[in-house]
């Protein structure tokens, strides 16, 4: 039994197995971005995908990448 706190795994999965191949719209308050999940290696991945013109994605470009250092 889950603990109160912890979604049921089984719902979860069949949600994400659902889900995965899909486009869900939504993910950016900027353009019309959309969703998808995919199964990666056996972890679901959610991708979102901008507009090319959308600023926020440009702004998100433009910052160093978290962990690399610039030489």
């Amino acid at each position: 039994m889950n603990a109160p706190d912890q979604p049921d795994r089984k719902g979860l999965d069949a949600l994400t197995e659902r889900l995965a191949g899909h486009r869900i719209a939504g993910g950016c308050d900027s353009c019309n971005a959309y969703q998808t999940v995919a199964e990666v290696d056996g972890i679901y991945v959610v991708k979102v995908s901008h507009d090319d013109w959308c600023p926020r994605y440009k702004a998100m470009r433009r910052r160093p990448k978290r962990g690399r250092r610039s030489r």
